[in-house]
């Protein structure tokens, strides 16, 4: 199902794991980060390896002139082209090559978010940023985890069963009753499925009886997809955006954020039940995917999708 990421852009760390004081290190498939602030509070990626004796920098500091300090024999790095900026051991007046060079990336902050650009030819106007861009509602939060399934397996579980992998509180999906058929387009695949809330007697039989509607769009690069629940009059209740990374063959690395309705702005739902859930609505990915219903699960969705992706 991977798709090649033509613009280069994808999302590596939530805004919010990224400081001023302490170094994150985040491993991808294919290469080993650093995430950093320098002093000016702008994010800042580099290789994950001194260049001197090939320490893990993320096991360093950051200064307080913003440069990026190795624990092993403190060379420190600056950020935006990852030259060495300092080596203690130096005599006063000796110059540093400017050949003293980390390996650096193109790394933005939006909705978020932290995008790194792995392409040479970084775009102007990335327009991938827009597809993650959450609506302003007032209640929000955000979650990471790891996950022993295939970066395609994750993808596959949810355009074909969203339950498997992702759960809002409250809700319950009705597994099987999809809404019309996927849609395919240039920006990704959307299916519809019905739901309800967990809190209702209601005896619904079927999928247009259902009182709410989950959409899951899939970005055409499979790096990030949104979920959205609606209600039957189209009112947005919460919205989640969702960005997988190949951590490694076997493991794929999970980053979302969310927002949801809060219950003073909501028209149409009377219950003081139904009002309360949708106060306490919550999004999260689940920490294991259940292996029986894994194999269970009818492929439909994902195969619509892998036959476009073949396609193009």
């Amino acid at each position: 199902m991977q798709k090649s990421n033509a613009s280069g852009w994808q999302i590596i760390a939530l805004a919010s794991q990224i400081s001023q004081t302490k170094p994150f290190a985040c491993k991808t498939h294919a290469q080993d980060y650093v995430l950093f602030r320098d002093n000016k509070n702008v994010v800042r990626a580099l290789e994950d390896r001194c260049i001197h004796r090939r320490a893990r920098l993320s096991s360093g500091r950051v200064t307080e002139q913003g440069l990026l300090q190795c624990p092993y024999h403190g060379w420190a790095y600056e950020g935006r082209q990852g030259r060495c900026k300092l080596i203690p051991n130096f005599a006063a007046g000796e110059r540093i090559s400017a050949d003293a060079k980390v390996k650096a990336f193109v790394v933005k902050e939006r909705e978020g978010f932290i995008w790194l650009c792995d392409n040479a030819q970084v775009p102007a106007k990335p327009q991938v940023f827009k597809a993650v861009k959450l609506p302003a509602l007032s209640s929000q939060s955000e979650g990471h985890t790891l996950l022993c399934i295939p970066l395609q397996g994750f993808w596959e579980a949810l355009l074909d069963d969203p339950s498997l992998v992702a759960e809002i509180k409250g809700i319950d999906l009705i597994t099987g009753n999809i809404l019309g058929e996927p849609v395919v387009t240039s920006e990704g695949l959307t299916v519809e499925w019905s739901a309800k809330w967990r809190a209702s007697a209601s005896k619904n039989k079927t999928p247009s009886d259902f009182p709410l509607i989950l959409c899951v769009r899939l970005a055409a690069d499979c790096t990030s997809a949104v979920i959205e629940l609606r209600d039957l009059d189209n009112q947005l209740l919460l919205s989640a955006v969702i960005a997988a990374i190949e951590a490694d063959v076997y493991v794929t690395k999970l980053l979302w954020r969310w927002v949801s309705l809060p219950e003073n702005r909501l028209t149409g739902i009377k219950t003081a039940a139904l009002k309360k859930a949708v106060d306490e609505l919550e999004f999260a990915i689940k920490a294991e995917i259940p292996a029986e219903k894994l194999i269970n699960t009818h492929r439909y969705v994902s195969a619509i999708w892998h036959q476009r992706l073949h396609a193009v």
